[in-house]
């Protein structure tokens, strides 16, 4: 089913992403945990990296990459401890609005009667006990209403991993059972921090990852990268009629590059940069060959990116 073209129409395109913003945890080699699958994917419109401890964090910062409704996104960010403004009043690129605040982790998590679940590090300087910030996995700022919004997505490898305590060995069944206790209860006040502030939390695990759609976006994104679309733009009609008449995509790319005399590979990048650009409407479930036609999608880019979305866009 296609998006309706409407829907499009009303994206704020005044809103713009944070370039300077520094994730909590980066996904480096000293500073991301030693058990987690580190790494950085450039965003070619935000013009930084995003960083993912996870291959499942990476297949949902690629599909953010690609939704046009996304307009930043803050990954492996630190949920406030004590009451905050929203999200969006302290980002520089939205407008300055009368939002909720955010209550905190401290009180939403004593309004759980779960106050003495909160993670808490001994000070030895003051002697006492102090909160430790939770850190959640991505916030997305969306485009998709005037002034925007946030959603909190919280990622995993396995629906059963958000009530199972990982990357700690239980000495017994009672200590396990109390270290899935305290992480379902830091899923709630993670919850309810962002509830209080009218942001909405999701679930997105790998099962919801399609390997196919993880592989070409990965493709495609690190094309976008290299910016060499705009070297085709006196071709690109004649790519777009070709491939939806099922021209195989090599012998496009080699009469492109005598044409316009380019290289063969820059001229293959810029095919699948197109398809970032939305220019190029191919099937991203089945992966993509220069061999072989690429079959028309009966969905674009954009929709593809609100469907796997949809829990997450939907008013």
């Amino acid at each position: 089913m296609q998006i309706s073209q409407l829907m499009w129409a009303r994206l704020d395109v005044s809103l713009r992403p944070d370039p300077t913003y520094q994730p909590a945890q980066a996904a480096t080699r000293n500073a991301a945990p030693s058990a987690s699958w580190a790494r950085q994917i450039h965003h070619p419109r935000i013009r930084r990296a995003i960083h993912s401890l996870s291959r499942t964090e990476a297949s949902l910062a690629q599909i953010l990459i690609c939704a046009p409704q996304v307009f930043d996104i803050f990954e492996q960010v630190e949920i406030p401890a004590f009451a905050a403004q929203h999200p969006l009043d302290t980002h520089p690129g939205a407008p300055v609005a009368l939002r909720p605040a955010m209550v905190g982790t401290l009180e939403a998590a004593q309004r759980l009667g779960a106050l003495r679940q909160h993670p808490a590090r001994f000070c030895d300087a003051e002697k006492k006990w102090k909160p430790i910030a939770l850190r959640g996995d991505f916030l997305v700022f969306l485009n998709d209403v005037p002034g925007g919004r946030c959603v909190n997505v919280s990622v995993k490898k396995t629906a059963r991993d958000f009530s199972v305590a990982r990357f700690k060995a239980p000495r017994s069944l009672a200590q396990a059972e109390r270290l899935n206790e305290q992480a379902v209860i830091r899923h709630a006040i993670e919850r309810d921090a962002y509830q209080s502030a009218g942001i909405p939390t999701v679930r997105f695990t790998g099962e919801d990852v399609d390997n196919a759609l993880a592989t070409n976006l990965e493709v495609i994104i690190g094309a976008a990268n290299q910016r060499l679309a705009q070297t085709l733009r006196s071709a690109e009609q004649f790519i777009c009629s070709e491939i939806a008449r099922g021209a195989i995509p090599n012998l496009i790319a080699q009469q492109v590059a005598r044409e316009l005399c380019l290289p063969i590979q820059n001229v293959r990048l810029g095919m699948y940069e197109l398809i970032y650009e939305y220019a190029l409407d191919v099937d991203l479930f089945r992966p993509l060959a220069f061999d072989k036609p690429w079959p028309p999608a009966y969905q674009t880019l954009k929709d593809y990116a609100y469907e796997w979305l949809a829990p997450v866009v939907a008013p």
